[in-house]
C-alpha cells in the first residue's frame, strides 16, 4: 500500500484513525508525520516498509465512500430538513409552539386523556 499526504489511515496510532502530512522514503523505512483524527495531536513516526500491509486506508483525498448504513444516512437526512424548516417555514414553528402549549398543559392532557378512554372503550 502507497501513503501519500492527506490519506486517512487506520492502524498507525492503536488509539484513533489519523491523518498524514508528510512521508518520507529512508529506504527500508517510512518517516511519517501526522495528526490525529479526533485529539489533533501531530506526532512522527519511523515506520517499516516490511510492517505496510499492517495499515488500513480510510480515505484518499477526491475519493468517496458509498458503503455507509443507508438507514442512517435517511435519519440524519431528515433530522437536518425538519432543524432547517424553522428557517424557511413560519407555520411550523407556529404549530410547534401550539404543540408544546397542549402538551404542557395538564388539564388539556387529562381531558384529552378521558375524551379517548370513553371513545375507546377503556372505562368500564
Amino acid at each position: 500500500m502507497e501513503i501519500t499526504a492527506n490519506s486517512i489511515i487506520k492502524n498507525l496510532n492503536p488509539n484513533e484513525p489519523v491523518r498524514v502530512i508528510d512521508v518520507q522514503d529512508f529506504g527500508t523505512d517510512l518517516s511519517i508525520e501526522y495528526v490525529g483524527i479526533n485529539s489533533g495531536q501531530r506526532n512522527t513516526i519511523i515506520f517499516p516498509n516490511s510492517r505496510l500491509s499492517e495499515l488500513e486506508r480510510v480515505s484518499q483525498p477526491g475519493e468517496f465512500s458509498f458503503n455507509g448504513d443507508p438507514e442512517k444516512f435517511v435519519l440524519y437526512t431528515e433530522a437536518e430538513r425538519i432543524k432547517s424548516a424553522y428557517l424557511f417555514d413560519p407555520l411550523l414553528v407556529q404549530i410547534e409552539r401550539t404543540h408544546q402549549f397542549y402538551i404542557y398543559s395538564v388539564h388539556l392532557k387529562y381531558c384529552i386523556y378521558d375524551c379517548l378512554s370513553e371513545t375507546l372503550g377503556f372505562r368500564n
